[in-house]
C-alpha cells in the first residue's frame, strides 16, 4: 500500500498529507489534508489518518464481499443507502463493485475531525423519510452509532440527541432482558422435563460485581455515604451480561445511558430527566467501580484500554435550552429582602442553620462536621479554622456577634445523651447528631411556614446559603481570589512565604466578613429577640404573618371577638398573642374580649 510509504509534506512551515482518494466527476482522485504548523499535532493527525484509512479499506472490502454474495438477486435486494453520521438517503451511493476504495460523505467528515485533531464525532438522528420507502427500524439510531464505533475505533461517536439514544437504548436494554428471561424460562422447563442439569453461563456476572463493590463500599465508606446505593443503580445502565464481556463497548453503553439522562424513577419512571448533577455523580461512581475492579485480584478482570474516555460527559450538550440560561445567569441565590424574611420567621434553631450558612459558607456536611475544636474564641476576631470536607482545604473564618450569640445559645440548650458526642457542635433536641434529611427537613419546614404568608417565596434548597455567601463575600470585596479562600476552593501560594501570604489572604476574608454582616443588618433587625427568649413547647399553630396581623388589628383598638371574625381564627388565639404584645392596647382588658 504506498500511502504507507509516504511522509508529511512541509511547505512555508505547513505541514500536509496526501493520502486516500475522492471521487471527483465520477473519477477518483488524491485528497490532500492540510494539517497546520505545529509538527507534533500535525504528526498524530497523520498517524491518525491513517489508521481511518485502512478501516475504511477493511470497511470497502467488507461491503464488496457482501454486494457480490447478493448480486445475483439482483433488484430483489437492492436497497436504499442511509449516510451514517445523519440518517439521510444518499443521493449516489459509491458502487463497491466497480470502484476501489474511496472517501465517501462521512468517513470524509471523520478524517475532517481527524485532521482538526478532535475525538468526537456528533451522530444526528434521521430525519422522516419519503413515504414509499421501507422505514428503517424504530430503535435505527442506536444501531447506527453502534455500527459506526464498530467499523471506525480512531474517533468516539456521540449522539447528538442523547434523550431519544436513551430511549432507544432503555427499549433494547428491555427487549433483551425480556429475552433473557423467556430464554431461562424454557431452559428451566426443559430441565424439569430432562432431568438433566441446565448448563448455566460461565463465570461472574457484572451484575454480582456491582454489588460486591457496593459491600466494599458499604465497608470501606469509600465515595461517600451514597456510593453503595448510587453503586446498585448502575444496574440500570447495563444488562447482566458475564464479566469476560464488560468490555470498551459495554462501558460506553453504561456511559451512554447516563449522558441520556433517563427520567427519574418518580412518577412511575415518567418523571422528568435526571439531572445533570446526577448524571455527574453517577459518572463518577462508574469509574471508581471501574478501577475497583481491576485492582481486586479476586475478580480476574482488566480494564480495556482509555476506557475513561467512555465515561467522560460534556455538561453544556446535556443541558437543555432552558437549563443553559439558568447556568449562565450563575447560581441562585438569596436576595437580602428574602434573607430578612427568612430570619424573621425562622425559630432560634433555624436561624443556627442560616448563620451558620451565611457567616461560615456552610453546606450541609459542615454543619453535620462542625466541632467545637474548630473554634477559636481565644483569637482576634474570634474565628472558625478548619479544613473543607469537599475540597481538603484549610479556610478561616471571622465569627459574628450573632453567631457567637446563637452559640452561646445552643451549649445552653442541647443536651448531650450519646456518648461521644461532646465534640460536635450541633445536635439534635434528643442529644443525637444530625443527618443531612434532618437538616432538609427543617429548611423545608421553614420555607413552608413563609409561603403560608408569601406563596411565591422561592424554594431553594440549603446548599443555597453558601452559594448566597460567597456571592455576598464576592461582591463585598470584589475578588474572586479572597471569594474562592472564603468557599476554600483557593490554592496558597506554594513557595517559602505560604505561611504569610495566608495571613495576609485571610485578613481579607475576615474584612468582607465584616462586610457582608453589615449588609445583613436588615435581617438581624428584622428579629430582635432572636436567641433571647426561653425554648417554647411547639410551634404557633398560626402564622407569623397572622400574628403580626393580629396585634396590628389589636394596636388599632378592635375587640377580640371583631379581630377573630376578620383574622378567621378563635378568640382564645386572638387573646393568647394580645396576650404577648404590650403595647396592645386590648392586652390586659379581660372585658374587651367577651
Amino acid at each position: 500500500m504506498a500511502y504507507r510509504k509516504q511522509t508529511l509534506s512541509q511547505y512555508n512551515g505547513r505541514y500536509a498529507r496526501t493520502i486516500g482518494k475522492v471521487l471527483s466527476g465520477g473519477e477518483p482522485a488524491s485528497k490532500r489534508f492540510l494539517l497546520g504548523t505545529d509538527k507534533a499535532a500535525a504528526e498524530m493527525a497523520n498517524k491518525r489518518l491513517e489508521m481511518l484509512w485502512s478501516e475504511v479499506e477493511s470497511d470497502f472490502r467488507r461491503r464488496r464481499q457482501r454486494a457480490k454474495l447478493l448480486q445475483p438477486l439482483g433488484e430483489l435486494v437492492k436497497g436504499i443507502e442511509i449516510e451514517p453520521l445523519t440518517g439521510k438517503l444518499v443521493d449516489r451511493p459509491v458502487n463497491v463493485l466497480t470502484v476501489e476504495p474511496v472517501w465517501e460523505l462521512h468517513t470524509l467528515a471523520i478524517a475532517e475531525a481527524v485532521r482538526k485533531g478532535e475525538h468526537e464525532v456528533l451522530v444526528q438522528p434521521a430525519p422522516p423519510l419519503p413515504s414509499n420507502i421501507i422505514q428503517p427500524d424504530k430503535n435505527e439510531y442506536i444501531h447506527r452509532i453502534m455500527d459506526l464505533r464498530e467499523r471506525y475505533s480512531v474517533i468516539a461517536f456521540s449522539p447528538s440527541d442523547p434523550t431519544l439514544y436513551g430511549r432507544q437504548l432503555e427499549a433494547i436494554r428491555t427487549t433483551v432482558e425480556h429475552e433473557i428471561s423467556r430464554a431461562e424460562t424454557s431452559a428451566h422447563r426443559a430441565q424439569a422435563l430432562t432431568k438433566s442439569p441446565m448448563r448455566t453461563r460461565a463465570g461472574k456476572s457484572i451484575y454480582e460485581a456491582i454489588d460486591a463493590y457496593a459491600a466494599h463500599a458499604e465497608q470501606s465508606k469509600a465515595g461517600g455515604t451514597n456510593e453503595p446505593t448510587d453503586a446498585v443503580s448502575l444496574k440500570a445502565s447495563i444488562t447482566n451480561l458475564p464479566l469476560s464481556s464488560f468490555d470498551y463497548d459495554a462501558i460506553q453503553m453504561m456511559g451512554d445511558y447516563w449522558r441520556s439522562r433517563p427520567a427519574t424513577k418518580r412518577y412511575g419512571g415518567k418523571g422528568a430527566p435526571i439531572a445533570v448533577n446526577t448524571v455527574r455523580n453517577r459518572l463518577k461512581t462508574a469509574r471508581r467501580f471501574v478501577r475497583w475492579l481491576n485492582r481486586a485480584s479476586k475478580w480476574d478482570w482488566r480494564c480495556p484500554p482509555e476506557w475513561e474516555e467512555a465515561l467522560k460527559m460534556d455538561e453544556q450538550r446535556m443541558l437543555t435550552e432552558t437549563e443553559k440560561l439558568v447556568v449562565s445567569s450563575g447560581p441562585e441565590t438569596w436576595t437580602v429582602e428574602e434573607l430578612v424574611t427568612m430570619y424573621a420567621y425562622a425559630t432560634d434553631r433555624e436561624r443556627v442553620f442560616i448563620l451558620f450558612g451565611l457567616n461560615f459558607g456552610f453546606a450541609q456536611s459542615e454543619v453535620i462536621s462542625f466541632r467545637h475544636e474548630d473554634i477559636k474564641l481565644d483569637l482576634k476576631p474570634p474565628q472558625i479554622n478548619r479544613v473543607r470536607r469537599k475540597t481538603r482545604k484549610y479556610f478561616e473564618a471571622a465569627i459574628w456577634p450573632e453567631t457567637l450569640e446563637a452559640l452561646k445559645w445552643l451549649a445552653d440548650h442541647q443536651t448531650r445523651k450519646a456518648k461521644g458526642n461532646d465534640a460536635w457542635v450541633l445536635l439534635t433536641e434528643k442529644g443525637t447528631r444530625f443527618d443531612s434529611n434532618a437538616i432538609a427537613n427543617r429548611w423545608n419546614g421553614l420555607l413552608k411556614r413563609i409561603r403560608v404568608d408569601h406563596p411565591n417565596f422561592r424554594r431553594l434548597p440549603f446548599k443555597h446559603l453558601r452559594k448566597t455567601a460567597y456571592q455576598l463575600v464576592l461582591e463585598a470585596i470584589k475578588s474572586h481570589e479572597v471569594a474562592g479562600a472564603f468557599e476554600a476552593r483557593s490554592r496558597l501560594s506554594s513557595d517559602l512565604h505560604e505561611g504569610a501570604y495566608g495571613r495576609r489572604l485571610f485578613a481579607k476574608v475576615f474584612e468582607a466578613n465584616e462586610l457582608v454582616r453589615e449588609r445583613l443588618q436588615p435581617a438581624f433587625l428584622a428579629a430582635p429577640n432572636a436567641f433571647k427568649k426561653s425554648k417554647s413547647k411547639g410551634s404557633p399553630n398560626v402564622s407569623p404573618g397572622t400574628i403580626a396581623e393580629i396585634q396590628r388589628l389589636g394596636h388599632e383598638g378592635l375587640s377580640v371577638p371583631s379581630i377573630a371574625e376578620q383574622v378567621g381564627v378563635s378568640r382564645q388565639t386572638v387573646h393568647r398573642w394580645l396576650g404577648r404584645d404590650s403595647n396592645s392596647p386590648s392586652s390586659g382588658n379581660g372585658e374587651s374580649g367577651r
